[in-house]
């Protein structure tokens, strides 16, 4: 995630609500055959989030090594959009949070 210090207090604000999010609907969504396979990973994606809440963009930085778990990874970061704390009033470009 890009460091809070370097963020205004809002963008952090808005960014640890939009992170809390995405680990609450990963952990509902975890793909239930990497469950089965036991398979975990780590990866890094880059996510443009509009002004509106919704992702713009979504790119792997680093795979997990696994195609499953970078998909299901893309795939929660949208069930997650749009974030309920939207950035509407902000007349700024996308947010990019890795």
């Amino acid at each position: 995630m890009t460091s809070a210090s370097t963020l205004s207090h809002k963008d952090a604000e808005y960014l640890s609500n939009w992170k809390r999010r995405i680990e609450a609907v990963g952990n509902l969504n975890y793909p239930v055959q990497a469950r089965q396979q036991r398979l975990y990973g780590s990866l890094r994606l880059l996510v443009a989030i509009q002004p509106d809440g919704y992702v713009k963009d979504i790119q792997i930085l680093h795979s997990s090594g696994s195609t499953l778990l970078d998909n299901a990874a893309m795939r929660i970061v949208e069930l997650a959009s749009p974030s309920s704390h939207s950035r509407k009033k902000c007349a700024r470009p996308p947010i990019f949070w890795k």
